[in-house]
């Protein structure tokens, strides 16, 4: 691989994933999750399924695939600016990143779940169980106790996480030593993630049952030590063979044959995400049009916000029988349009009170951590 200037504002490529996954997430709910749940199809749908997810074999409308596209980038990212902060900055940067713009897509999802129940409205993927479960649903906490959690695609915020506290922990032994590191998080991850698949009880619990699925993180994590010169060729496809050997040994254990069910294999659309994320890569593209750029900026706000927004509008054109392929696209641009609200509004602000905070004088003391 080429080698990197390392700023992060440089990759490219990883701008037009984040856009183009976070879209393929969206569509994959709103056309295909909607009308599978509601037993209808469409146009749109009928064309996507026959030229794309079905030669490809794309599990989950291609949602799938999108998901672990997502957790490369944040495993190369993530990677890429741990070497340059401290333990403290860095906990304040991923906090504020990830919980403002989840609290208020909590909320715009519990509104929605009100209206569900006045109105008699249908919202796959959002679940009410009591108040205290959308309590807890902003800490993240609903996924260790209830089985549907308040909002569903909150799922990859708790692999995020826990990939997050792995890098926290190890980041002084990360500027000492990278390979060190590498398998030090690699041995941490594989024995509580068997420990999660082996242990009836715990692999009940949804979040501690997603743990296994922090494998993609770490190979994004070894393809940016590779990527930076930090380990070799062999360092690098030795670990990921590894973690990947551990992660198929404990979905297997966890889920017999799931990797490979019949028609839509899940392994599948894992090989040609790694493949895709590794192309990119090394075409690294040097510029990203403004549309590509804007469906970047907005990803994270639109994969929060969408589900609320985009099927509360599907149920309003639904009711007044607008075309199931006209009201998919219609519902994706309202899901794009709050999610801009959302990151004007909350994720950019948090994101600069976060620079704040770790430049403030009040936290000195913890800069140097």
């Amino acid at each position: 691989m080429k080698s990197a200037t390392l700023r992060a504002e440089n990759f490219v490529f990883i701008s037009i994933l984040r856009g183009l996954a976070a879209l393929l997430v969206v569509w994959s709910h709103l056309s295909g999750f909607w009308l599978y749940s509601i037993g209808e199809s469409s146009g749109l749908q009928n064309i996507w399924e026959q030229w794309v997810t079905g030669p490809f074999r794309l599990l989950f409308n291609g949602g799938d695939m999108a998901v672990i596209i997502f957790f490369l980038i944040s495993g190369f990212i993530i990677t890429h600016v741990s070497f340059r902060e401290t333990r403290f900055a860095f906990a304040v940067k991923r906090i504020m990143r990830i919980f403002p713009p989840l609290f208020v897509a909590i909320l715009v999802s519990y509104v929605a779940y009100r209206l569900a129940l006045k109105f008699n409205l249908y919202l796959p993927g959002i679940h009410g169980e009591g108040l205290w479960h959308w309590i807890k649903s902003l800490f993240l906490l609903d996924g260790f106790y209830q089985k549907d959690r308040a909002l569903n695609v909150t799922w990859t915020l708790v692999v995020e996480i826990y990939f997050y506290i792995l890098t926290w922990y190890f980041l002084k032994t990360t500027k000492k030593s990278v390979l060190k590191s590498q398998w030090a998080m690699t041995g941490v991850w594989a024995l509580l993630a068997s420990v999660t698949v082996s242990v009836g009880f715990i692999g009940q619990i949804p979040n501690a049952s997603q743990l296994k699925m922090v494998a993609f993180l770490l190979i994004g994590r070894g393809i940016y030590l590779l990527y930076s010169k930090r380990i070799s060729s062999f360092d690098m496809i030795f670990n990921s063979i590894v973690v990947s050997f551990i992660y198929l040994l404990d979905t297997e254990h966890s889920k017999s044959g799931f990797l490979l069910t019949p028609g839509y294999e899940p392994v599948v659309g894992y090989i040609i995400a790694i493949l895709i994320f590794i192309g990119m890569l090394r075409l690294s593209p040097s510029s990203l049009s403004k549309p590509l750029k804007f469906l970047a900026d907005i990803s994270y706000s639109l994969y929060l916000i969408h589900l609320p927004l985009g099927i509360l509008a599907l149920n309003f054109l639904h009711k007044r029988h607008i075309s199931n392929s006209l009201s998919s696209v219609i519902a994706v641009v309202v899901s794009i349009f709050g999610a801009y609200i959302l990151y004007k509004a909350v994720e950019k602000p948090s994101q600069k009170y976060a620079r704040k905070i770790i430049n403030s004088s009040k936290f000195k003391k913890f800069s140097l951590i």
